[in-house]
């Protein structure tokens, strides 16, 4: 894997959505609905969560495809990616920020199919989905964020109406304020006991932060 293959597909899901031209990304897009872990994993085939977020961490400390005019922010993303073990919950404090999008994304878009397949063999049964049909992933904002319009339900999947207020989905009842793993800030679902990540159980984790 690389950073160029990400950009690559970050540069492709801009342009699925009709944002080719776009001047800027917020850090909650990029991060929640253009280019989730879900569909990372199966576009460019992470084994992992981790190997997610150190890619992630590289593409934002780059600065060739994305650069943030915001020194806070490109502070805390190096500190994160000096880190032990680097993850992507601290982005949560900066889900507002604009990352400028930079002339040499638009390079990687032309990028072969088989850099978004983790460059699998022929012979590998892996066959990413094509983007087009991989879902949108919900939002997962802070109370005080508006959901995007024509963003999908995390749990049902659906396809959400354009309203700036709305908060839980109107077909299965989800709330669409995702919860996180209060310890490490991984995304989590509501029926999880346990965090997929630390281990650490939501009870525990929740007062831990108290």
């Amino acid at each position: 894997m690389s950073v160029e293959t990400l950009a690559a597909l970050l540069a492709r899901r801009l342009d699925e959505a009709g944002r080719a031209g776009d001047a800027s990304v917020s850090v909650a897009e990029l991060h929640r609905t253009l280019l989730p872990y879900h569909i990372c994993r199966g576009s460019v085939g992470y084994a992992t969560k981790a190997e997610y977020d150190i890619e992630m961490l590289e593409l934002l400390t780059s600065e060739r495809y994305l650069l943030s005019a915001e020194t806070e922010l490109r502070s805390a993303v190096r500190d994160e990616a000096a880190s032990p073990e680097p993850g992507l919950g601290f982005l949560k404090n900066f889900a507002a920020a604009q990352l400028e999008i930079q002339s040499d994304l638009s390079t990687v878009f032309d990028a072969p199919a088989s850099a978004l397949a983790g460059e699998a063999p022929e012979s590998s049964a892996f066959e990413p989905a094509t983007l087009s049909d991989l879902p949108v992933a919900g939002p997962a904002g802070t109370p005080d964020e508006d959901l995007p319009a024509h963003a999908a339900c995390w749990k049902c999947n659906r396809e959400l109406p354009p309203r700036p207020d709305l908060r839980f989905c109107v077909f299965c009842g989800a709330d669409q304020d995702r919860p996180c793993c209060q310890a490490c800030g991984e995304e989590m679902t509501a029926e999880w006991a346990f965090c997929p990540r630390c281990g650490k159980g939501v009870a525990a984790a929740s007062t831990a932060s108290a």
